[in-house]
């Protein structure tokens, strides 16, 4: 499953040529197969990984230096919802992650709002927290070419963008 999610980290790199940063979603396959195509391919691309802030069991790991678990969440981004990293996937975070993120609930919606809003496609709450951390201005990555990794239709309208 990484080596196929690492794909998405080929394609970035084979169709935008001048990118600077990538900034994923933390679940685990996605970010490690993304951050492994990435790194081993163009190493001076930045790989930023985004979680929750009720769901940062990747960061506090990372902190730790350790795979480290968390209670149950309810984070809109039930795609983010592990307890704890993977114990294949968090050493691959650990070698080649270049910075973590954390954006609150309220940021996720916004974001996935805007992206209906105005590019008129219906995403799901856990990749629209990379559109979140970069509204928000957490990646200090202003003056650079970014690329928001943005998948799934796991979404319920209810509970997410108008909830």
């Amino acid at each position: 499953m990484i080596a196929g999610q690492g794909t998405v980290g080929l394609e970035i790199l084979d169709q935008v040529e001048d990118v600077d940063v990538v900034v994923v979603p933390i679940g685990g396959g996605l970010i490690s197969g993304i951050l492994t195509a990435i790194k081993e391919t163009k190493p001076s691309v930045t790989v930023i990984g985004v979680e929750p802030e009720i769901a940062n069991d990747t960061a506090l790991s990372l902190e730790k230096g350790e795979i480290t678990s968390i209670p149950t969440t309810s984070t809109i981004a039930d795609g983010l919802r592990a307890s704890h990293p993977g114990e294949i996937t968090f050493p691959i975070v650990q070698k080649y992650l270049d910075q973590i993120v954390t954006v609150s609930e309220e940021e996720i919606r916004r974001a996935q709002f805007l992206v209906l809003e105005r590019m008129k496609q219906l995403i799901e709450p856990s990749s629209a927290i990379t559109v979140a951390a970069a509204m928000s201005d957490k990646l200090g990555a202003a003056d650079k070419n970014i690329v928001c990794v943005l998948s799934g239709g796991n979404v319920s309208v209810n509970t997410t963008v108008f909830g």
